[in-house]
């Protein structure tokens, strides 16, 4: 028997594009990040996530832009 918490949880799904775009990063990082740590549950073939585990990845995804190793490879030379 389902109690209204777990019903609550299930009726508040996001999907990947929705969590990119209040992080502003690529819908494949949050992808990446849900495949590699095992989060979420596919429906068809989109890929949801309940509120709690949006909030995981958020904490989980660094936003930063552009590539982290152009800095480092410059200074090398």
């Amino acid at each position: 028997m389902k109690t209204d918490r777990g019903r609550e949880e299930v009726s508040q799904l996001t999907t990947a594009v929705e969590i990119a775009s209040e992080l502003g990063v690529h819908r494949l990082t949050i992808s990446r990040i849900a495949r590699t740590k095992k989060i979420g549950r596919l429906i068809g073939s989109t890929k949801v996530f309940t509120k709690s585990e949006a909030l995981q990845i958020k904490k989980i995804c660094k936003v930063s832009k552009g590539n982290p190793n152009f800095g480092k490879k410059m200074k090398k030379l």
